[in-house]
């Protein structure tokens, strides 16, 4: 009697996809140093289901989300706020450039501010930068 082989397979993966799932990366693309993480792009984030708020989160793969690169947002005019996640301290070089719809930024831990991080960003109207210590 002819017996599938694949089907041991898949309840294999299955069990394995429930019993280790994977940490949720909010569908932000990002660099992954071994030791921290680094949002580089919007990816498959979805702004439009999000009201065009952009948060990032704490952890990704069990990892702290520790900064933003240099024009990781570069030109995106849907993001109309960015609030941080606990661990952010570092936000790249013309990181928001050109964000035309950017109202408002709460970025409570970030330290590190690049240059040009919200240049030409002519809606921005609320930036809170507590921790800031360079700017850009």
């Amino acid at each position: 009697m002819y017996r599938p082989r694949f089907v041991p397979i898949v309840f294999l993966f299955l069990a394995v996809a429930l019993l280790f799932p994977v940490a949720a990366s909010a569908g932000l693309d990002y660099s992954d140093s071994g030791t921290a993480i680094t949002i580089t792009g919007i990816g498959d984030y979805n702004l439009t289901a999000n009201s065009g708020v952009l948060t990032i989160p704490d952890m990704i793969d069990d990892q702290r989300v520790t900064g933003i690169g240099d024009r990781a947002f570069y030109r995106l005019s849907d993001i109309t706020s960015v609030i941080g996640g606990a661990n952010l301290k570092d936000i790249g070089a013309e990181a928001f450039y050109q964000c035309d719809g950017l109202e408002s930024v709460n970025l409570p831990v970030a330290k590190d501010i690049g240059d040009w991080a919200f240049y030409y960003c002519g809606d921005l109207r609320s930036v809170s930068l507590p921790a800031a210590e360079n700017i850009g």
